[in-house]
């Protein structure tokens, strides 16, 4: 960004627990600070002058898991899944790739 490029560029490094994305530290400027500055110890990266950029970000529609309002939410969705699923296999986490369309038989 401070380079002129028009977009972030995602991360797709092997340890990103949450995936390839661009990510953000919510409310905490001095986290975000502390990320850079280790990331740029790391061997081979990139960060010559570890900063911070602020962002307003607008989630839109999205689950907030830290209110419970959301937390009642999902387990009622998900009360409602098992129920729905009846007789078949409830889906389960694969590693990305995987096919999970085709429900076994319980």
């Amino acid at each position: 960004m401070l380079n002129g490029e028009d977009m972030l560029r995602p991360s797709t490094n092997s340890y990103d627990w949450l995936g390839p994305g661009v990510y953000f530290w919510e409310n905490s400027d001095e986290r975000a600070r502390q990320y850079a500055e280790q990331a740029c110890k790391r061997r081979n990266s990139t960060i010559n002058q570890p900063f911070v950029i602020g962002a307003v970000i607008d989630l839109g529609n999205c689950l907030d898991l830290l209110d419970k309002r959301w937390l009642d939410f999902l387990r009622a969705a998900y009360d409602d899944m098992v129920c729905g699923l009846e007789d078949h296999e409830l889906p389960a986490n694969r590693p990305f790739g995987e096919a999970d369309v085709n429900f076994k038989k319980r």
